[in-house]
């Protein structure tokens, strides 16, 4: 089947890149990511869903350092990044980050590597150096982005860094208030977890399952053993979320 796939984008030729552009993520989600930049490179020309299809590729894969590679190919050549490109990126430098809360060998410090990214894709705006610092205000976050950073910043022993991103952000979906409820469930925040968590009833977001485990992990991280029982009877009882192995 993906055979005959590729023989029809083939027989179609190269003048249209949105075919291509679904080959690579077919590729990359079979795991053929070497197939998958052997079809981005024949491309004669990319656009920016070319360029994001094969750092996502890469960073579903494991090859993180290459993803971040294609990243800096796209901007030498010109790509203007969006927010797609933005939140894969962050959610890469969140993943090179070892098991022991060191950074990965390739990768550098990963508050220079944010940094980066964001004078580089933020630059058509004119707010280089604010933006890090979230001091241009008037600069709204793309909801996938902010997730990221949080994530990001979680993950490489910024506290202060990840809460600054969600009070930043004017709109957050319930994947902003899980990673910010998981963010705080791992520093031993388990009452700041809680409190979050009754913010996000409040704004009328429906939780899932998996803020629940975020709530539950930080109730127990936290000692907080009866508040989490009261979360887990809270999720059977008015949500009618069943337990998962």
């Amino acid at each position: 089947m993906v055979k005959v796939v590729h023989d029809d984008v083939l027989e179609m030729g190269f003048g249209s890149d949105w075919p291509c552009n679904a080959l690579i993520d077919m590729y990359a989600r079979m795991n053929e990511i070497g197939r998958a930049r052997e079809m981005f490179d024949k491309m004669p020309s990319k656009d920016v869903v070319s360029w994001n299809s094969l750092i996502s590729g890469y960073s579903a894969n494991g090859y993180w350092v290459e993803a971040l590679e294609v990243f800096r190919e796209g901007r030498l050549s010109g790509v203007a990044a969006d927010a797609f490109t933005v939140s894969s990126v962050l959610h890469v430098g969140g993943l090179m980050e070892d098991e022991n809360g060191r950074n990965h060998a390739r990768c550098g410090y990963h508050f220079r590597f944010a940094a980066f990214v964001f004078l580089a894709c933020c630059q058509k705006t004119g707010k280089r150096t604010a933006w890090l610092h979230y001091r241009a205000q008037n600069f709204e976050l793309h909801v996938p982005v902010g997730n990221a950073l949080i994530e990001m910043y979680s993950k490489t022993g910024s506290l202060k860094n990840a809460i600054l991103v969600f009070e930043h952000m004017r709109i957050k979906d319930v994947v902003t208030w899980t990673a910010m409820i998981s963010t705080y469930g791992m520093y031993g925040e388990g009452k700041k977890a809680l409190r979050s968590f009754q913010q996000m009833k409040e704004t009328g977001t429906i939780p899932d399952h998996i803020v629940f485990v975020a709530v539950i992990y930080a109730c127990s991280h936290s000692g907080l053993v009866q508040d989490g029982r009261a979360c887990f009877n809270q999720m059977r009882k008015e949500y009618n979320i069943e337990p998962r192995s």
